[in-house]
């Protein structure tokens, strides 16, 4: 894993699907968080932080070298 984004979620089940060759594909989202991001959304908050973190990564595209995007406790 990388240091500075040691967790992740999937935000939802799929965000779509198609049918190919082999069958049907599902695509699945996959976010990642820092350390503190991951411990809030670890208590079933998961929905409250990735509302938290659309500001500044709207697309949930994760960055890295990204420091927490929460606010300061």
């Amino acid at each position: 894993m990388f240091p500075h984004v040691p967790g992740l979620v999937f935000p939802e089940p799929f965000i779509g699907s198609c049918r190919g060759l082999d069958g049907r594909v599902r695509f699945v989202q996959v976010v990642g968080l820092t350390l503190d991001e991951y411990e809030a959304a670890r208590g079933g908050n998961t929905a409250g932080v990735l509302r938290a973190l659309e500001p500044r990564m709207p697309l949930h595209v994760t960055d890295i070298e990204r420091g927490s995007l929460l606010p300061a406790s």
